[in-house]
């Protein structure tokens, strides 16, 4: 039975009434689903207005009916909701029940689905499965969080008892497709075998079906695998980054200045954040940086006295929409740590005044004089992105994360790597699942925006930043003689007049980052100090706290420290989903923190340099430019291009040779034929008329199918002589070398591919040659000295046989 769908009447319905599980369960071949029946939103819209009599009689019209259709036995109940996509997986009800529905199991299930369901969800169907025992539940997916193609799968798998595995990785692009018509069967004493080359399988089936994502919920039961649930990806809105607009209004810099000072490049003052500006300031790159600044004692005196005077000043050279920072001076180092101090959001003119005037008290509590304290004012930078960069000195090499939006967002949102080797300029990168960014609202108010699923595998940089991100922390860090970590805002508009990048804060204090992964731990999300106070009641083995902060924790420094404190006491293992270069990585190491994070790999990678020097399809070049690979290439001209096809055909020969089993052979031969199908249309033919010419001498002459080889013919008609030894053709197409000539039929190249090596003797020149072709399709020509006796094939077998033919 594949499926019915029932109305609460018990009518057949179509599948736009049944939700969207079960029209995706309907989809799938019946011999990879377990038996299933689906009541459909009619039971739901009859429950809402059933009194409790008729709620018991619907009740008892799913158990009488799923008992009978799916023969007695176990039975699963699933929600099907008209709205209920990937992302609501787990949020509605499901139970398994290993006997027969009895007694008030479907009135108590139906009750907790139908009252749980919200409106988000629209109208609920229930799926009634045939329940059996399962060996494995493995979930497999090719999401764009845990896929970078459509081609790459994660699956997941946990035995019955409760044991999972670690997440495995396969690719379906080259396994053979599944026959819809038989079950997929699992040996038991070849599980892991069987199951992943069976989930290859399934992966082709369904992105040859369909070019969306999608994730499976399957079991494997009784020696056969079965898919009891497949949920496709949607877009679930969200923000694009690389759309969004950038709003700008630029301040009056040339008026005189009452109150406020412009920092200088080059001046020295008693405050770190200002001089560090000067360290930007290198051969070919001087710092466009537009800072103001005011003492504290003097702000306090000039709120006092001049107030409506101060906030029209710092409107003007701000523009109206600013940022206030504040410093200690330098002197106070040790006592007031510089990390994470007082900043405002984005406000206007008259809010930071008013927020930047309650800082004077909390400077006094700490008896600090304000003339030790300033408060540092710039006008919004609009940027694309932000990031930050490492410059290893030693290694000349240059570590980029990047995430759209505000740098901060790079303490807990996963961002993307990039690495450039200044040595080799060579160009690696690591593009994520991007699934947030953080964004500043029009209030100022620092908000976690979804990212819209199309961008979420998008390059954050493109390579022009990148370069000029490497090119400025190298000129910094060889000035200063030393490695740097430097924060930088990205994407800026030129009309903006900063540059396309401006370096913005260098980091002194930084820790070696250690490629520690999540082990298979139980996360424990941890937003706020509230949800700290939680994890004393909770079991310290086997989990892990990971920080997903609300925005108004990413700059709260008593956050992170009550988080190390408590993974300290406790002794739990700490993850971030951000980047290790930035603040919150730092200060969690530098507590004594053991600190995963959620996209641990060598950081040390870096792309070798490749030389290539080989045709390519047509669209290869451009992809590794959108990779932001660098890329050596040219076009050849029309009388160049047969050519080079005609060593492509023999370079994609090479490749059949050596291809291992059949998916291999398939992809080569379809490479082999895109080759040939190219030179016909160079050629100016027609694919038809040249299969419709291929077929007649095909019936007149046959096809190479049988193996013949032709050694010789002679002057008189006779009994024809067939060699069909393997070493005789050897013979028949081995090199002949005389002098300073050695002679190889081009037939030879094809028993060189499957791994023979040519030796031929130049006895005049006393060496040996011997040809190879290599795995990268290269011919390989070595010169030996000491040769061994020359090969002569017209000595031996063919000689023989050739002496011996029919007169």
């Amino acid at each position: 039975m594949k499926s019915a769908h029932f109305s609460a009447g018990g009518q057949l319905l179509s599948s736009d009434r049944i939700g969207e599980k079960a029209t995706n369960l309907l989809t799938i071949p019946t011999e990879w689903t377990p038996p299933f029946i689906v009541f459909s939103c009619d039971l739901h819209h009859a429950w809402r207005h059933a009194d409790d009599v008729g709620r018991q009689r619907l009740a008892d019209f799913v158990t009488t009916t799923a008992n009978e259709l799916l023969g007695g036995g176990g039975v699963i109940l699933r929600s099907s909701a008209t709205c209920e996509d990937i992302h609501a997986r787990g949020q509605l009800e499901s139970q398994s029940f290993s006997t027969k529905l009895v007694g008030g199991q479907a009135h108590s299930f139906l009750g907790r689905l139908f009252d749980g369901a919200a409106a988000r969800h629209g109208d609920v169907a229930v799926i009634a499965q045939v329940y059996s025992s399962p060996e494995l539940r493995v979930h497999l997916s090719n999401e764009k969080r845990v896929s970078k193609t459509m081609n790459e799968w994660q699956y997941d798998q946990e035995t019955n008892d409760g044991i999972s595995q670690p997440p495995a990785g396969c690719n379906s692009k080259k396994a053979p497709l599944p026959a819809e018509d038989a079950p997929m069967l699992i040996r038991r004493g070849a599980m892991q075998h069987d199951l992943r080359l069976t989930l290859r399988r399934l992966g082709r089936w369904a992105t040859r079906r369909s070019n969306r994502r999608l994730h499976f919920e399957i079991v494997v039961s009784s020696g056969r695998l079965f898919v009891v649930q497949l949920d496709y990806e949607k877009d679930y809105g969200g923000t694009d980054p690389r759309k969004t607009s950038l709003v700008y209004k630029p301040g009056d810099m040339e008026g005189a200045l009452t109150f406020l000072q412009r920092y200088a490049l080059g001046e020295e003052t008693p405050f770190a954040k200002l001089n560090n500006i000067g360290d930007f300031h290198v051969d070919n790159y001087t710092p466009p940086h537009r800072l103001f600044w005011i003492r504290a004692d003097v702000f306090e005196s000039a709120v006092q006295t001049s107030r409506e005077e101060l906030i029209a000043e710092v409107e003007r050279v701000t523009g109206g929409r600013l940022v206030v920072r504040e410093d200690r001076n330098l002197a106070l180092r040790e006592q007031i740590p510089g990390k994470n101090l007082f900043r405002t959001d984005t406000v206007t003119a008259e809010q930071a005044i008013a927020q930047t005037e309650g800082r004077l008290e909390y400077w006094r509590s700490k008896s600090i004089p304000l003339q030790q304290v300033c408060f540092i004012i710039h006008g919004f930078i609009p940027a694309r992105s932000g990031a930050w960069a490492h410059y290893d000195r030693n290694q000349q090499r240059v570590r980029i994360h990047a995430l759209w939006g505000l740098p901060d967002g790079l303490q807990f949102l996963t961002p993307d790597e990039y690495e450039y080797d200044l040595a080799t300029r060579e160009l690696s990168e690591r593009i994520h699942f991007k699934e947030f960014f953080l964004e500043e609202a029009a209030d100022g108010k620092w908000l976690r925006q979804p990212i819209s699923l199309n961008a979420t595998r998008s390059r954050v940089l493109p390579a022009s930043e990148l370069l000029e991100i490497a090119r400025i922390s190298r000129l910094v860090g060889n000035k200063l003689g030393s490695d740097v970590h430097i924060m930088f805002f990205c994407g800026v508009p030129e009309a903006v007049g900063l540059g396309e990048v401006l370096p913005w804060y260098r980091e002194r204090e930084t820790i070696a980052y250690e490629a520690k992964r999540t082990k298979r731990l139980r996360r424990i999300a941890i937003s706020s100090l509230q949800d700290l106070e939680k994890v004393g009641e909770i079991d310290a083995a086997g989990v892990v706290l990971l920080l997903t902060p609300e925005p108004e924790n990413y700059r709260n420094s008593k956050f992170l420290q009550r988080v190390a404190e408590v993974a300290n006491e406790r002794g739990i293992p700490v993850e971030i989903q951000g980047s290790p270069l930035a603040h919150a990585y730092y200060v969690l190491r530098s507590s004594g923190c053991t600190v995963f994070t959620s996209f641990a790999a060598d950081y040390e990678r870096v792309r070798s340099k490749r030389e290539f020097g080989k045709l390519v399809r047509d669209l290869v070049v451009q992809s590794i430019i959108d990779r932001g690979e660098q890329v050596v290439s040219f076009r050849l001209g029309a009388d160049e291009r047969s050519s080079a096809l005609m060593g492509k055909l023999l370079e994609e020969a090479v490749e059949l040779v050596g291809a291992e089993n059949s998916a291999a052979k398939l992809e080569e031969l379809s490479d082999l034929f895109e080759v040939v199908r190219s030179w016909i249309e160079i050629e100016g033919f027609e694919l038809d008329e040249v299969v419709m010419a291929a077929n007649e001498k095909r019936r007149r002459r046959g096809a190479f199918l049988n193996g013949d080889v032709l050694v010789g013919t002679g002057a008189k008609a006779g009994a024809s002589l067939k060699i069909q030894s393997t070493r005789n053709y050897d013979r028949l197409t081995a090199p002949s070398g005389a002098a300073d000539t050695l002679r190889v039929p081009i037939a030879r190249l094809g028993l060189i591919a499957d791994g023979v090596v040519s030796e031929t003797a130049l006895p005049d020149l006393g060496v040996t040659l011997k040809l190879s072709i290599s795995d990268d399709a290269e011919l390989i020509l070595q010169v030996v000295t000491n040769p061994a006796a020359p090969l002569d094939p017209q000595q031996g077998d063919l000689a023989d046989l050739w002496a011996s033919r029919p007169a």
